[in-house]
């Protein structure tokens, strides 16, 4: 097949079309499973695209490289606006400073700062800028990110419990085809983040929560027996 994404487009769309051949919860559901699937290998697809795709950073870029790989700060930078909050920030780098640390270094870059101490500066940054931001909060003299509880509610359900009615809101529809929360998994994980804890009052880990809302991790989700299944309360 000479392009895959757009005959999985053409396959969805088909569906939307038949959208009154699923009519009844039973078959609602398959329909919901249908487009999960397709999202699903959709996004399988151009993730592996994306790192056929990528291409090597010039050498000016490239503070060192070992026999496995190089490390770009400059190309970490762009990994790190794409991630959805602080707390994978942080992760990402300390992953990346541990990995050079450990990485047998063939040729360095004399040119810029050493990766692990620009990825070190770049988490001491996030703390700092985290740290005035709540003082100024504190102060009034910076307003608080709206839709954001302080302090924040403590759950009792398991997490996978949680946030699996937050996925029923993203993937099951109305009787007029549109979800019950039009948001990415992004912006319900920085909800949850944001403004719950666990039922031991700890924070809830931002990866944990998008892991669960993965469409492909069924898995991660509790099974029926445990489940909360909203078609039972809407």
């Amino acid at each position: 097949m000479k392009d895959p994404v757009q005959w999985l487009n053409k396959f969805e769309k088909l569906l939307s079309l038949n959208d009154d051949l699923f009519n009844g919860v039973r078959n609602q559901n398959r329909h919901t499973k249908f487009m999960i699937s397709i999202e699903t290998k959709r996004n399988r697809i151009l993730d592996e695209q994306s790192k056929t795709i990528r291409v090597k950073p010039a050498k000016k870029y490239i503070n060192a490289e070992s026999e496995d790989r190089y490390f770009s700060f400059h190309e970490l930078k762009k990994d790190l606006a794409d991630l959805g909050c602080d707390a994978e920030r942080i992760m990402l780098l300390t992953k990346e400073k541990f990995e050079y640390q450990q990485s047998c270094i063939e040729t360095v870059n004399i040119n810029t700062l050493a990766y692990d101490e620009q990825c070190e500066k770049e988490i001491q940054q996030i703390y700092a800028m985290k740290k005035l931001k709540q003082d100024l909060e504190r102060e009034g003299t910076f307003e608080k990110s709206p839709g954001t509880l302080n302090p924040k509610i403590r759950i009792s359900l398991n997490i996978n419990q949680f946030t699996d009615i937050f996925f029923q809101l993203m993937t099951q529809k109305t009787a007029d085809g549109n979800p019950y929360f039009d948001a990415n998994a992004n912006q319900i994980a920085d909800l949850i983040v944001n403004n719950f804890v666990d039922k031991d009052g700890n924070p809830i880990s931002p990866q944990t929560v998008k892991t669960i809302l993965k469409p492909s991790k069924e898995e991660k989700r509790p099974n029926n027996g445990k489940r909360i299944d909203l078609n039972t309360l809407i």
